[in-house]
């Protein structure tokens, strides 16, 4: 999941840098003068931009979950060795 996280957030940065837009943004607008246009422009701008940032904050979450996961397995390691220690339980080998 976290690489296609990160393609996507690589897509949509060129996307963003390139001005260019995905077929899926469907954003429609009344009128057909300059203000319109220039409006359709920046919110398309405004929707990339809130993508990519959305696409950041489940990468943290995504590392921050890892992290603690990582950290419980540890302290629930720890812990079944203590017990083990002094239960005398051996392992063979």
């Amino acid at each position: 999941m976290l690489l296609k996280t990160n393609a996507a957030i690589w897509f949509n940065k060129i996307c963003a840098t390139k001005q260019l837009t995905s077929k899926y943004f469907n954003i429609k607008i009344n009128g057909n003068n300059r203000l319109n246009r220039n409006t359709k422009k920046k919110k398309k701008s405004v929707i990339i931009w809130q993508l990519i940032v959305h696409l950041l904050v489940v990468v943290q979450n995504n590392k921050r979950c890892t992290v603690q996961v990582l950290k419980y397995c540890r302290l629930f390691l720890f812990q079944v060795g203590a017990i083990r220690q002094r239960s005398g339980f051996r392992t063979t080998e």
